[in-house]
This record gives structure tokens, C-alpha cells and sequence, in this order.
């Protein structure tokens, strides 16, 4: 169905300017009473235009009105300077994460500010290994960007203020997070290497199975204890694990060093789980404060869920978790057995040890097994 401003936009076509896009994004950020809530319509012109006048000239007059929302006076870059530096797009504000058109727009030009800016690092007069370093940098900068920007409250839709906002999954951010993926291998890693919150994990999960292709890196970093501390490594462990069991179709060697890796660290992380014996209450702390205990204990859960989902076909992958699974319920019960603890401690550390038995039981029977 076409409405009064679509019909506008097509009997103008050929009076259409940058300066009618740029007013376009403008109405849709910052107008309280805007006609153009989710930036079709600023798309729709961006588009025609750019199909009338040089990509270049439109993309720097869209880039800023995009980047002038909230920032007074809004600063002005050429088109040279926004291919030597892409990552500019990401002062934009949230609000432009929110709207589909302009979203749109934004990962349109910053995909073809990427391809200019690949050839002109690739291009320059450095050695290769440093072109590659900028490039890998660049990439997990701006992955990291859209998956926080995806998993977060500024993609959402909803019909009414008062009605619950349900989240969007936007394909073209999607799509360029498995573009980035594939292309560039080890970004996945050194996400995880660096620490992602489980909600953006469980999103490249769901939307981004290239992510098996790092399984062998991510293994490797699983198997240097001296690069990541406990909580880390625990932590790692988890999101390789999920990568694993759900795309081990992709890459079965990849899946199974990685399953193998995951389930080692989860192994000597048990005695984080249950915390030192003895004590009433946690006494280990990471540097921000946050508990190692609740940490390791949060995670150790969740990876038993995980494995709980392993197809029972994949023969290798089930007797791998099983055989996790044992040995974390063989160790519940020595721990259980060891004295030296009373009161309330030891109500505690029992009832813990009966849930991680009581868990590891579940999973062993979903694969088909029993302990």
C-alpha cells in the first residue's frame, strides 16, 4: 500500500537532492512529531538519489546528517577521510540503531567505506602482517557494534507505549556480521577472548554458524592457561561449547577439538564451583569484586545445559559429554564425603553438590545415558 509520502517521493523523483535526504534524516532523529517514524521514506530518497548523483557526494551528505543528531556544530568529513577511518559511522547516536531506514542507510555506506578502506590499507607502503592487525582491529570494533546494537533495547518494534516492546533481529545486520565473520577469521575469538556478555554469545549463536570456523583458535586459547585468568577461561570455555554443540555440522575436527578443550576447563573449574572448603562464604574476588564463585557456578550450569542438547547421532560429541558428566558426578561425591565442614557451610555446599549431581543426571539421561 502506498501512502500521500511514498507517492511524493515517486512524482519527484527527478527533484530529489542531498539536501532533501539530509533534511529527510534530520526529521526522522530529531522531529518529536515526525512524518517518517522508521525512516522509510529517508531510505526510499537516500536510494533514489544515490541512483541520480555520485555515491560519494550523497553517502558524505547522509554521513552528516547522521552524525550531526544531538552534536551541534555537526562536524564535517569528505569522503576520502570517511574511507581512511569507517569507524566515524559509530559516533552516531543510538537512536539511529532504533529506526529500520536508517539503519539501513548507515550499514550501506559503512560497508562500502570498508571495502575502500581495505584497499587503501592493503595498498599503502606497510608490511602485510600490520595491514591485516588494522583490518582484524577495525572488524571487532565494528562487529562488536552491531551485535551490541542488536541484542540490545534499540532494535525493538512495538504497537503502542504501553504494550511490551518485542526484540527484531535485523537481517542486514546479519548479514554483515557473517560477511565480517567469514572473511576475517579469528574475529570470533578475540571477542570471546575479550569478554561478551551472554545474551550477545547466544545471538552469534543463533544468527552466525560461520562462527565454527574460529573453533580451532578459540581451542588453542582455551589450552594457554596463563593468558586468561579462571573466571576467564571459564567464561571462554562456556561460549565455545554453545558454538560447538550448535554448528558442529559445519565443522566436525573444529567442533570436536573444541568440545574437548571447553569440557577440560570445565573440569578444573570444579573446585571454583563448589568454593573453598570451609568457608561460610565466598572469600574469592575478582578485581572489579564481582564473586568467582557465582560466576564459575553460573557458567558450570549452563554448559551441562549445553550438553544436554547434543544430537545422541553424533556419537563422538555425546560420548565426550558423557564422560564430562561422570566425572563431574564422581567428584560431587568425594566432595561430598570430605569432613572438616559443619553448620551452615556444610548445608550449603551439600545442597549445591546434590544440584550439580541432580543436573548432571538430567543431561546424562537427555542423551540417552545413565550414571
Amino acid at each position: 500500500m502506498v501512502n500521500d509520502h511514498d507517492e511524493s517521493v515517486v512524482s519527484h523523483r527527478y527533484n530529489i537532492t542531498t539536501t532533501m535526504v539530509c533534511e529527510a534524516i534530520c526529521d526522522c532523529l530529531n522531529g518529536t512529531h515526525s512524518v517518517d517514524p522508521s525512516g522509510l521514506r529517508a531510505e526510499k530518497l537516500f536510494m533514489i538519489c544515490r541512483s541520480m548523483y555520485p555515491c560519494a557526494e550523497v553517502d558524505v551528505a547522509a554521513v552528516g546528517a547522521i552524525l550531526a543528531a544531538g552534536n551541534f556544530p555537526p562536524k564535517y568529513y569528505s569522503y576520502v577521510a570517511l574511507c581512511k577511518d569507517p569507524l566515524v559511522l559509530l559516533k552516531s547516536s543510538a537512536r539511529v540503531w532504533k529506526y529500520r531506514g536508517m539503519r539501513c542507510i548507515m550499514l550501506r555506506i559503512l560497508q562500502a567505506l570498508m571495502s575502500a578502506n581495505e584497499c587503501i590499507a592493503t595498498q599503502s607502503p606497510v608490511a602485510e602482517s600490520i595491514a591485516s592487525e588494522y583490518l582484524a582491529a577495525r572488524d571487532i570494533i565494528i562487529f562488536r557494534s552491531i551485535v551490541f546494537a542488536c541484542t540490545s533495547a534499540f532494535i525493538t518494534e512495538g504497537r503502542g507505549s504501553g504494550e511490551k516492546l518485542h526484540a527484531r533481529h535485523c537481517m542486514m545486520c546479519v548479514n554483515m556480521i557473517r560477511s565480517i565473520t567469514s572473511k576475517r577469521r579469528g574475529v570470533i575469538a578475540a571477542l570471546i577472548e575479550q569478554g561478551l556478555p551472554d545474551i550477545c554469545i547466544d545471538w552469534i549463536v543463533e544468527f552466525v554458524p560461520e562462527s565454527i570456523s574460529d573453533a580451532l583458535i578459540i581451542a588453542s586459547l582455551l589450552s594457554e592457561k596463563g593468558s586468561l585468568t579462571a573466571t576467564e577461561r571459564l567464561t571462554a570455555a562456556s561460549a565455545g561449547l554453545r558454538i560447538a554443540v550448535a554448528h558442529s555440522a559445519r565443522g566436525k575436527l573444529g567442533a570436536k577439538m573444541l568440545v574437548s578443550a571447553s569440557t577440560a576447563v570445565l573440569l578444573d573449574s570444579f573446585t571454583l564451583v563448589i568454593g573453598p572448603i570451609g568457608v561460610p562464604v565466598s572469600i574469592l574476588r575478582e578485581d572489579n569484586g564481582e564473586d568467582v564463585t557465582n560466576i564459575c557456578r553460573e557458567k558450570m550450569f549452563r554448559m551441562i545445559t549445553v550438553l544436554s542438547t547434543i544430537n545422541p547421532k553424533n556419537k563422538y560429541l555425546k560420548n565426550e559429554a558423557s564422560i564430562t558428566l561422570s566425572k563431574i558426578a564422581a567428584l560431587c561425591k568425594s566432595e561430598n564425603a570430605v569432613g572438616g565442614v559443619s553448620g551452615v557451610a556444610a548445608s550449603k555446599r551439600k545442597i549445591l553438590l546434590k544440584e550439580i549431581w541432580d543436573t548432571c543426571v538430567h543431561a546424562n539421561t537427555a542423551l540417552g545415558g545413565a550414571m
